[in-house]
């Protein structure tokens, strides 16, 4: 009779210890400590284990970095004042100073405006100061790195026969200057050609869209617009150099030539300029 009673306090002793209130926070406690090792334990493998990541994730961060190693730096250039960007000062260039230009520059853009003056076509001449003032403004204060060069072959400067050699390169045809200016905007010797006869403004706008896209493109930038409408005129070197009898292209020597001939000339690279449709002239 006593035994089974011994054996029934036996039971109900074990079962009030298992259940007791303290047990029962000690369990808890051991089964947060598994937890928190295992989140432990997973965060030590997601630090130095990162190709155990999700696939999606890493493919968008390698493609984002490949993007933007794509991109290129352009030389920086000397920043210009205010005043700088408002007075375009006559570049004292060659043909052959340009050509330079195009061949060594292959990480900046080069601009170029083939332009060409007439004595008493005060008109014809405007269309050409309002196209160089108002792209130097343009480009002096929202595209600063970007290279601007002339090819002036009026009349009166010495050197324009110095162009006729890269024009014939280039492909642009120096007389449909007669008409209007030429926009050449080159990098690494692809580009395009843009020209107008009578409509600076769409012209201009042309041309700066042109450069943006190629700004994307090679810097991954996108700098403000120019305000086109604010028209800048260079100046008219015929105010300054106006003669009696009407100027005929100067070019040297025979004798002359044939030294520059004889010095030994690297060879061109291909030029590959384009022409857009000309909805804009």
């Amino acid at each position: 009779m006593l035994k089974p009673l011994l054996c029934l306090a036996v039971i109900l002793t074990l079962s009030i210890c298992y259940n007791h209130p303290y047990r029962q926070i000690q369990q808890r406690l051991y089964r947060g400590s598994q937890g928190s090792h295992r989140r432990d334990s997973d965060s030590f493998q997601n630090r130095y284990q990162p190709h155990q990541k999700s696939s999606n994730s890493i493919d968008v961060k390698t493609k984002k970095k490949q993007e933007k190693n794509n991109f290129i730096k352009p030389y920086p250039l000397p920043r210009k004042s205010e005043d700088e960007c408002f007075n375009l000062s006559y570049p004292e260039e060659t043909g052959e100073d340009l050509k330079e230009i195009l061949e060594s520059e292959n990480k900046n853009i080069v601009v170029t405006v083939w332009y060409e003056n007439f004595q008493n076509e005060w008109a014809q001449n405007m269309v050409n100061q309002d196209v160089q003032g108002t792209l130097w403004r343009c480009l002096c204060e929202n595209h600063p790195d970007i290279i601007y060069s002339e090819a002036d072959i009026s009349h009166y400067n010495l050197n324009a026969y110095t162009y006729i050699d890269l024009a014939k390169e280039l492909e642009i045809e120096l007389g449909e200057l007669n008409d209007g200016p030429t926009i050449v905007v080159m990098s690494n010797h692809t580009g395009m050609t843009f020209r107008t006869e009578e409509n600076p403004l769409k012209l201009l706008k042309a041309t700066e869209k042109y450069i943006r896209q190629i700004e994307k493109e090679l810097y991954g930038l996108e700098n403000p617009y120019c305000d086109l409408k604010h028209q800048i005129l260079a100046d008219n070197h015929y105010e300054y150099y106006d003669p009696i009898e009407m100027l005929q292209m100067y070019r040297p020597h025979k004798e002359e030539t044939a030294k520059k001939v004889g010095k030994k000339q690297s060879k061109s690279p291909n030029y590959q300029l384009s022409e857009p449709e000309k909805a804009f002239s």
